[in-house]
Protein backbone atom coordinates (compact mmCIF):
# COMPACT_ATOMS: atom_id res chain seq x y z
CA UNK A 1 0.00 0.00 0.00
CA UNK A 2 2.66 2.47 0.83
CA UNK A 3 4.19 1.79 -2.86
CA UNK A 4 0.51 2.55 -4.32
CA UNK A 5 1.02 6.62 -3.27
CA UNK A 6 4.58 6.58 -4.21
CA UNK A 7 3.38 5.02 -7.87
CA UNK A 8 1.15 7.78 -7.69
CA UNK A 9 3.18 10.65 -7.08
CA UNK A 10 5.51 9.36 -10.10
CA UNK A 11 3.02 8.83 -12.92
CA UNK A 12 1.82 12.21 -11.77
CA UNK A 13 4.95 13.94 -12.30
CA UNK A 14 5.08 12.24 -15.68
CA UNK A 15 2.14 13.76 -16.38
CA UNK A 16 -0.34 10.68 -16.36
CA UNK A 17 -3.23 11.83 -14.73
CA UNK A 18 -5.59 9.04 -14.87
CA UNK A 19 -2.92 6.24 -13.92
CA UNK A 20 -1.90 8.42 -10.83
CA UNK A 21 -5.65 9.03 -9.94
CA UNK A 22 -6.28 4.53 -10.13
CA UNK A 23 -3.58 4.31 -8.07
CA UNK A 24 -4.98 7.23 -5.26
CA UNK A 25 -8.09 5.60 -5.35
CA UNK A 26 -6.58 2.07 -4.90
CA UNK A 27 -4.60 2.67 -2.19
CA UNK A 28 -7.78 4.34 -0.19
CA UNK A 29 -9.81 1.54 -0.58
CA UNK A 30 -7.28 -1.08 0.43
CA UNK A 31 -6.68 1.66 3.51
CA UNK A 32 -10.45 1.18 4.22
CA UNK A 33 -10.18 -2.59 3.91
CA UNK A 34 -7.74 -2.75 6.10
CA UNK A 35 -9.32 -1.06 8.58
CA UNK A 36 -12.04 -3.39 8.73
CA UNK A 37 -10.26 -6.03 9.95
CA UNK A 38 -10.02 -4.11 13.32
CA UNK A 39 -12.18 -6.32 15.94
CA UNK A 40 -13.11 -3.47 18.70
CA UNK A 41 -14.74 -6.27 21.06
CA UNK A 42 -11.10 -8.20 20.97
CA UNK A 43 -9.05 -5.15 20.35
CA UNK A 44 -7.15 -6.61 17.79
CA UNK A 45 -6.39 -6.99 14.18
CA UNK A 46 -7.82 -9.79 12.97
CA UNK A 47 -6.17 -11.89 10.24
CA UNK A 48 -8.81 -13.42 7.70
CA UNK A 49 -12.83 -12.94 7.51
CA UNK A 50 -14.64 -16.11 7.93
CA UNK A 51 -17.57 -15.08 5.40
CA UNK A 52 -19.05 -12.45 2.15
CA UNK A 53 -20.13 -9.41 4.56
CA UNK A 54 -16.44 -8.58 5.20
CA UNK A 55 -16.64 -8.73 8.88
CA UNK A 56 -13.78 -9.51 11.45
CA UNK A 57 -15.56 -13.02 12.38
CA UNK A 58 -12.42 -14.90 11.38
CA UNK A 59 -12.30 -18.43 12.33
CA UNK A 60 -10.51 -18.71 16.27
CA UNK A 61 -7.47 -20.04 15.27
CA UNK A 62 -6.76 -17.20 12.93
CA UNK A 63 -8.31 -14.33 14.92
CA UNK A 64 -4.78 -14.09 16.29
CA UNK A 65 -1.72 -14.53 13.59
CA UNK A 66 1.54 -13.40 12.98
CA UNK A 67 1.07 -12.27 9.78
CA UNK A 68 -0.44 -8.83 10.81
CA UNK A 69 2.59 -7.77 12.46
CA UNK A 70 4.83 -9.08 9.76
CA UNK A 71 2.59 -7.00 7.07
CA UNK A 72 2.98 -4.01 9.21
CA UNK A 73 6.55 -4.18 8.96
CA UNK A 74 6.35 -4.29 5.28
CA UNK A 75 4.37 -2.45 4.42
CA UNK A 76 7.26 -0.14 6.63
CA UNK A 77 4.80 2.87 6.61
CA UNK A 78 6.68 5.39 8.74
CA UNK A 79 3.13 6.81 10.92
CA UNK A 80 -0.48 6.24 10.96
CA UNK A 81 -2.96 3.60 10.73
CA UNK A 82 -1.39 0.49 10.13
CA UNK A 83 2.55 1.01 10.80
CA UNK A 84 4.60 0.03 13.99
CA UNK A 85 2.65 3.63 15.85
CA UNK A 86 -0.55 2.72 15.26
CA UNK A 87 -1.60 1.69 18.85
CA UNK A 88 -3.95 -1.47 17.37
CA UNK A 89 -0.98 -2.92 15.60
CA UNK A 90 1.19 -2.95 18.93
CA UNK A 91 -2.06 -4.38 21.14
CA UNK A 92 -2.58 -7.13 18.18
CA UNK A 93 1.61 -8.11 18.62
CA UNK A 94 0.74 -7.85 22.77
CA UNK A 95 -1.48 -10.19 22.17
CA UNK A 96 0.36 -12.34 20.21
CA UNK A 97 3.26 -12.46 22.88
CA UNK A 98 0.39 -13.45 25.91
CA UNK A 99 -0.32 -16.15 23.49
CA UNK A 100 2.74 -17.88 22.60
CA UNK A 101 4.86 -17.03 26.19
CA UNK A 102 1.79 -19.27 27.58
CA UNK A 103 1.40 -21.68 24.40
CA UNK A 104 5.03 -22.57 24.38
CA UNK A 105 6.82 -24.08 27.19
CA UNK A 106 10.22 -23.00 25.72
CA UNK A 107 8.60 -19.61 26.93
CA UNK A 108 7.79 -20.37 30.20
CA UNK A 109 11.35 -21.54 30.96
CA UNK A 110 13.33 -18.83 29.19
CA UNK A 111 16.05 -16.53 31.03
CA UNK A 112 15.12 -13.15 32.31
CA UNK A 113 16.83 -11.63 29.59
CA UNK A 114 14.35 -12.76 26.72
CA UNK A 115 11.31 -12.21 25.09
CA UNK A 116 8.74 -15.38 24.06
CA UNK A 117 9.51 -16.95 21.09
CA UNK A 118 6.89 -16.39 18.52
CA UNK A 119 4.86 -18.56 16.52
CA UNK A 120 2.48 -18.34 13.41
CA UNK A 121 -1.16 -18.96 15.22
CA UNK A 122 -3.32 -20.60 17.32
CA UNK A 123 -2.94 -24.57 16.44
CA UNK A 124 -0.98 -24.44 13.80
CA UNK A 125 -0.26 -27.87 12.60
CA UNK A 126 2.86 -27.24 10.53
CA UNK A 127 5.99 -29.22 11.58
CA UNK A 128 6.04 -28.54 15.24
CA UNK A 129 3.80 -25.84 14.84
CA UNK A 130 6.52 -23.41 15.36
CA UNK A 131 8.42 -21.64 17.24
CA UNK A 132 9.14 -19.74 13.62
CA UNK A 133 12.95 -17.69 13.81
CA UNK A 134 10.72 -15.30 11.27
CA UNK A 135 8.33 -14.51 13.50
CA UNK A 136 10.45 -13.84 16.38
CA UNK A 137 12.90 -11.76 14.27
CA UNK A 138 9.52 -9.75 12.79
CA UNK A 139 8.64 -8.95 16.52
CA UNK A 140 12.37 -7.82 17.11
CA UNK A 141 12.01 -5.73 14.09
CA UNK A 142 9.00 -4.56 14.95
CA UNK A 143 10.31 -3.00 18.20
CA UNK A 144 13.23 -1.70 16.75
CA UNK A 145 11.10 -0.03 13.85
CA UNK A 146 9.06 1.84 16.43
CA UNK A 147 12.79 2.93 18.51
CA UNK A 148 13.65 4.28 15.52
CA UNK A 149 10.80 6.35 15.10
CA UNK A 150 11.03 7.65 18.25
CA UNK A 151 14.49 8.92 17.10
CA UNK A 152 13.48 10.29 13.97
CA UNK A 153 10.91 12.56 16.13
CA UNK A 154 7.61 11.06 15.48
CA UNK A 155 4.29 11.88 17.18
CA UNK A 156 3.68 8.46 19.33
CA UNK A 157 -0.17 8.68 19.86
CA UNK A 158 -1.45 7.69 23.27
CA UNK A 159 -4.74 5.76 23.13
CA UNK A 160 -6.89 2.94 25.44
CA UNK A 161 -5.41 0.92 23.01
CA UNK A 162 -2.30 1.20 23.68
CA UNK A 163 -1.37 3.34 27.14
CA UNK A 164 -1.39 0.03 29.68
CA UNK A 165 1.68 -0.88 26.94
CA UNK A 166 3.27 2.65 26.75
CA UNK A 167 3.15 2.98 30.80
CA UNK A 168 4.20 -0.70 31.47
CA UNK A 169 7.47 -0.10 29.44
CA UNK A 170 7.70 3.30 31.07
CA UNK A 171 7.82 1.78 34.58
CA UNK A 172 5.00 4.64 35.19
CA UNK A 173 1.07 4.87 36.25
CA UNK A 174 -1.11 5.18 33.05
CA UNK A 175 -2.02 8.51 34.43
CA UNK A 176 1.02 9.41 33.50
CA UNK A 177 0.43 9.29 29.94
CA UNK A 178 -3.34 10.78 29.57
CA UNK A 179 -1.84 12.86 26.60
CA UNK A 180 -2.31 12.48 23.36
CA UNK A 181 0.88 11.51 22.50
CA UNK A 182 3.97 10.74 24.15
CA UNK A 183 5.66 13.84 26.15
CA UNK A 184 9.08 14.77 25.58
CA UNK A 185 10.25 13.65 29.28
CA UNK A 186 9.08 10.19 28.36
CA UNK A 187 10.72 10.13 24.75
CA UNK A 188 13.99 8.86 25.51
CA UNK A 189 13.00 6.28 27.95
CA UNK A 190 10.84 4.68 25.38
CA UNK A 191 12.73 4.76 22.69
CA UNK A 192 15.97 3.04 25.16
CA UNK A 193 12.76 0.53 26.18
CA UNK A 194 11.60 -0.81 22.90
CA UNK A 195 15.09 -1.35 21.55
CA UNK A 196 16.04 -3.08 24.62
CA UNK A 197 12.69 -5.30 23.57
CA UNK A 198 13.74 -5.91 20.38
CA UNK A 199 17.14 -6.98 21.75
CA UNK A 200 15.22 -9.64 24.14
CA UNK A 201 13.44 -11.43 21.30
CA UNK A 202 17.13 -11.31 19.29
CA UNK A 203 18.66 -13.14 22.48
CA UNK A 204 15.76 -15.64 22.37
CA UNK A 205 16.85 -16.80 18.91
CA UNK A 206 20.00 -16.48 19.96
CA UNK A 207 19.33 -19.09 22.96
CA UNK A 208 18.15 -21.62 19.99
CA UNK A 209 20.30 -21.06 17.32
CA UNK A 210 23.31 -23.83 16.80
CA UNK A 211 26.97 -22.83 17.18
CA UNK A 212 27.26 -23.04 13.02
CA UNK A 213 24.76 -20.08 13.18
CA UNK A 214 22.31 -21.90 10.42
CA UNK A 215 18.52 -21.59 11.03
CA UNK A 216 16.06 -23.78 9.74
CA UNK A 217 12.53 -22.84 9.48
CA UNK A 218 11.17 -23.68 12.94
CA UNK A 219 12.96 -24.21 16.43
CA UNK A 220 10.53 -27.06 18.63
CA UNK A 221 8.28 -25.07 21.11
CA UNK A 222 8.99 -27.52 23.71
CA UNK A 223 12.81 -28.85 22.93
CA UNK A 224 14.16 -25.81 21.43
CA UNK A 225 15.49 -27.83 18.49
CA UNK A 226 15.93 -26.53 14.67
CA UNK A 227 12.46 -28.29 12.98
CA UNK A 228 10.83 -27.87 9.41
CA UNK A 229 13.02 -26.46 6.36
CA UNK A 230 16.43 -26.25 7.14
CA UNK A 231 18.60 -22.82 6.14
CA UNK A 232 15.42 -21.40 5.19
CA UNK A 233 16.38 -18.11 3.25
CA UNK A 234 13.04 -16.17 4.95
CA UNK A 235 14.47 -17.07 8.35
CA UNK A 236 18.56 -15.14 7.55
CA UNK A 237 16.36 -12.88 5.51
CA UNK A 238 14.57 -11.40 8.77
CA UNK A 239 17.21 -11.61 10.87
CA UNK A 240 18.99 -9.25 7.96
CA UNK A 241 15.69 -7.36 8.16
CA UNK A 242 15.54 -6.79 11.84
CA UNK A 243 19.39 -6.01 11.91
CA UNK A 244 19.25 -3.23 9.87
CA UNK A 245 16.76 -1.59 11.82
CA UNK A 246 18.05 -2.32 14.52
CA UNK A 247 21.04 -0.03 13.76
CA UNK A 248 18.92 2.31 12.00
CA UNK A 249 17.63 2.63 15.93
CA UNK A 250 20.86 2.70 17.04
CA UNK A 251 22.25 5.42 14.77
CA UNK A 252 19.68 8.00 16.08
CA UNK A 253 20.71 6.90 19.83
CA UNK A 254 24.30 7.71 18.79
CA UNK A 255 22.81 11.34 17.19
Amino acid sequence: MQRLPMGSAWMEAAGDVTRAQAYRAAAQEIRQRLDAHFDPDEGVYVCRFANAADRPSAAPARRLDMAVPLGVIHAARAEGPHSVLDPKALATLARLEEFFEKKYPINQERASDCAPAMGRYAHDSYCSGGAYYFSTFGAAQFYFRFAEAIGRGAMIPVSAGNRTLLADMLGEPRAALAAASVEPPFRERLFKAFLARGDMFMAMVRAHTPASGELSEQFDQTTGAQTSAKNLAWSYAAFVAAFASRRAARRLMAC
